[in-house]
């Protein structure tokens, strides 16, 4: 039994089912999503939202200009697709 549960931990934890990151997406032109700045990783969603705030005041301080951005929950980069597919995005 205990040999059973030591090998589901050491799957779990070899697949990243018990860890997580999160990824920034930053849009300084929500009109324009084709250019974005990425940061991270994080492990925690407000770790990222917290990068975000700081990328809003280097790029719209104002706040001016319509932005938008996406924390990205497990991603992973598609070479077929040429970016970032994630298990979940957030706001």
């Amino acid at each position: 039994m205990k040999k059973l549960l030591l090998l589901l931990l050491v799957i779990l934890f070899g697949t990243g089912c018990l860890s997580s990151e999160y990824l920034g997406f930053y849009y300084p032109n929500a009109n324009d999503l084709t250019y974005d700045v990425q940061g991270g990783p994080f492990k925690t969603l407000d770790e990222c939202r917290d990068w975000v705030d700081e990328q809003m005041q280097v790029h719209n301080p104002t706040g001016s200009r319509i932005d938008d951005y996406e924390c990205g929950l497990n991603c992973r980069f598609d070479k077929e697709w040429d970016g970032y597919i994630c298990k979940e995005t957030v706001q």
